[in-house]
């Protein structure tokens, strides 16, 4: 992927066209317009396509861009305390009953 990445879809070395996939590279996945460009040139292709899209994960949120593996993918939270939110079900977990027989 990252040579994919790295060469903005162009090199030889792809796995996707090598399966048979018509692949294509958006590098600005984050920009929106890009994006409605990219899927308006593939909604009617009739073949298989790979649409490739890199994007910067947590773009416009410094913690997200600044500790990118730990905040890959992270539970709800609140934006200006950067505390996880209440679960939407708070039924007990199998770990707190059993934290609870053991305290």
């Amino acid at each position: 992927m990252k040579k994919l990445r790295d060469s903005n879809g162009e090199t030889k070395e792809n796995p996707f066209t090598a399966m048979g996939f018509d692949y294509r590279y958006v590098a600005n996945g984050n920009d929106i317009k890009l994006m409605i460009e990219a899927f308006k040139a593939v909604k009617d292709v009739d073949h298989p396509i790979l649409l490739h899209i890199n994007t910067l994960k947590g773009k416009g949120y410094k913690p997200a861009i600044d500790q990118e593996e730990a905040r890959h993918w992270v539970m709800p939270f609140d934006l200006k305390t950067d505390k996880p939110l209440a679960p939407a079900n708070s039924a007990p977990t199998a770990n707190s009953v059993a934290l609870d027989v053991v305290s």
